[in-house]
């Protein structure tokens, strides 16, 4: 039986009274058909709790009791919301209260608690593009869910500036995001590269 079960099932001598006692020692009476089959419907059960069952047929005393505990079923898949490369909180929807575990290319692990309406966030560190990060939930009466992963998106870079050029120049200037690669396209289709500094200046030499 597991912790989504709201019948305990089984086969006993027919006809006979089916006991299903719980831990909070609420009992539930069925009773075995013409075959042996019973099923008795009682509230659902957390995970890892013991129920009891014996059977009194008819004509003699009660049997000793079966004892089986009650296992877990994975939780489902927690939604989680796109991730770019500025991201530093994984957020998105799970089971309430659910603990969140996210997972790093680098094996580093994060976690945190889903609130009591699903949301969670969970901190991290910046990832690069095309990373790969692992999610999953688990509450606290079920097993832990698979694995969602998602991709480290990229984002655009900024514009960069660029000084006046002039007849016969070889050298373009201008401004980028510190160490970015710049990249300059002539009208004929040519293309000339570099990279930008620690303050983001740049210097590409072109012909003339």
């Amino acid at each position: 039986m597991t912790s989504e079960g709201l019948t305990v099932t089984g086969n006993a001598e027919r006809n006979a009274k089916i006991k299903v006692l719980l831990e909070n020692n609420q009992e539930y009476i069925g009773f075995a058909n013409d075959s042996g089959r019973y099923n008795v419907t009682i509230p659902k059960q957390d995970m890892n709790k013991r129920i009891w069952v014996t059977q009194t047929p008819q004509g003699r005393i009660e049997s000793e009791r079966e004892e089986i505990r009650v296992k877990g079923v994975p939780a489902s898949l927690p939604i989680v919301n796109e991730v770019d490369s500025e991201t530093t909180q994984i957020t998105g929807k799970a089971e309430n209260n659910a603990r969140i575990i996210v997972k790093l290319e680098n094996n580093s692990t994060y976690t945190s608690n889903a609130n009591s309406e699903g949301n969670f966030s969970v901190t991290i560190p910046k990832q690069d593009m095309n990373r790969k990060i692992r999610i999953t939930q688990k509450p606290s009466n079920k097993l832990e869910s698979e694995v969602v992963e998602i991709q480290v998106k990229g984002i655009k870079a900024l514009k960069p500036t660029i000084l006046d050029v002039y007849e016969g120049q070889t050298k373009i200037k201008g401004n980028a995001e510190r160490y970015a690669n710049v990249k300059i396209i002539l009208g004929n289709n040519q293309e000339y590269t570099g990279q930008a500094d620690s303050n983001g200046n740049y210097t590409i030499t072109v012909p003339a």
